[in-house]
């Protein structure tokens, strides 16, 4: 739900794209976020979680697209995910 405010507030200063990374775990929000009007990358579930392997997964998924800003809000994800990551966006 942080995450989606701040893409709320993204949108309506009419600046930047939004995309959501999600995991395809129970609880995960990406009916609601595609309700909203944004796309979703909807990541296989895994376990037992590994930051590598997420790692890896958001990777591939998002390719060669240039972000600007990649908003990480996961409890498992620490500096040696956004070090991988470093390579694929401006600001983490």
């Amino acid at each position: 739900m942080r995450c989606l405010t701040l893409a709320e507030q993204v949108r309506a200063e009419g600046k930047n794209e939004v995309t959501f990374i999600c995991r395809d775990e129970p609880g995960h929000l990406a009916g609601l976020i595609e309700g909203q009007g944004y796309p979703v990358m909807l990541l296989p579930a895994v376990s037992p979680f590994s930051w590598e392997t997420d790692a890896q997964q958001v990777m591939k998924n998002v390719g060669t697209q240039s972000i600007d800003w990649l908003v990480v809000d996961h409890y498992g994800i620490d500096s040696r995910w956004e070090t991988l990551l470093r390579g694929k966006a401006s600001h983490i």
